[in-house]
């Protein structure tokens, strides 16, 4: 909701924003107070019951005792034996929450682990280097879901060197053009060409080294400016001298994120 908060006010969906968040805060109120609940209720009931069953095994032990049934050695080795029973118990219904909290975040840790791999690169795929920039869209459909298309018969030419901009209404399929042209997916129908070549003949690494995206939200890792600015590339050999319109910033190679000041002087 904070991230989109330009696009609510844009289509003026607050209330509906605001109707929606109250009722994913309503059930996440309900699911959290459920389980405070029974946290604070299922260990005192098992820890009343493990207590219980001592207080009986004394009470008829004791019976016993007066009666000459059973020596006090073996009314004391059944009270241990009782409370050593009772305390793995105890000690689990302690951590019922923690437990269920576990199983929560192994179920989305295992989801993302049986995702499928990315498909390897056809047989005889090449490297392409020295790219131009000829970008050619040819009869492109596509569908993330079958039956559903996003592109339809999608055709036209990007020249080397022309700056051209996509526009259109949320789900036209803008973002999706970029996730096919770098082979995040593969067309259903159609080809894309990049200066001549089918993408699918191309290598995946070699496709992508040849583009440059920036997402609509910027991400910032921690370490220094120079690791952030070169990420994925090690073979930066010349940085751009970023200290004036920063602010005459420290040392780029050292100097860490969270302690620079990014206030443009």
């Amino acid at each position: 909701m904070i991230t989109g908060q330009r696009t609510i006010q844009s289509y003026v969906q607050e209330q509906a924003a605001l109707a929606k968040f109250d009722e994913i805060n309503d059930e996440a109120t309900d699911a959290a107070y459920k389980a405070g609940y029974y946290a604070t209720t299922v260990g005192p009931s098992v820890g009343f019951i493990s207590n219980l069953s001592v207080a009986l095994v004394g009470v008829f032990g004791g019976i016993l005792y007066f009666n000459g049934s059973l020596s006090l050695g073996q009314l004391t080795s059944f009270t241990l034996y009782s409370r050593r029973f009772s305390g793995p118990i105890n000690m689990l219904s302690n951590i019922m929450a923690e437990i269920q909290s576990a199983l929560a975040a192994a179920e989305r840790v295992f989801n993302v682990l049986d995702q499928a791999d990315e498909p390897a690169d056809t047989a005889g795929a090449i490297d392409i280097d020295d790219v131009k920039g000829d970008v050619r869209f040819n009869d492109v459909s596509f569908a993330y879901v079958k039956d559903q298309p996003v592109l339809h018969e999608v055709s036209f030419k990007a020249p080397p060197g022309q700056v051209i901009a996509i526009v259109g209404p949320t789900g036209a399929g803008k973002t999706t053009l970029v996730n096919l042209l770098m082979r995040f997916y593969d067309v259903d129908k159609g080809i894309i060409e990049l200066d001549g070549h089918n993408t699918r003949t191309l290598t995946r690494t070699s496709l992508r080294r040849s583009f440059s995206m920036v997402l609509q939200d910027t991400w910032i890792f921690h370490g220094t400016v120079h690791e952030n600015i070169a990420y994925g590339n090690g073979d930066v050999s010349r940085m751009l001298d970023l200290r004036k319109p920063l602010g005459e910033l420290v040392s780029i190679s050292s100097s860490p994120i969270c302690q620079m000041d990014m206030t443009p002087s």
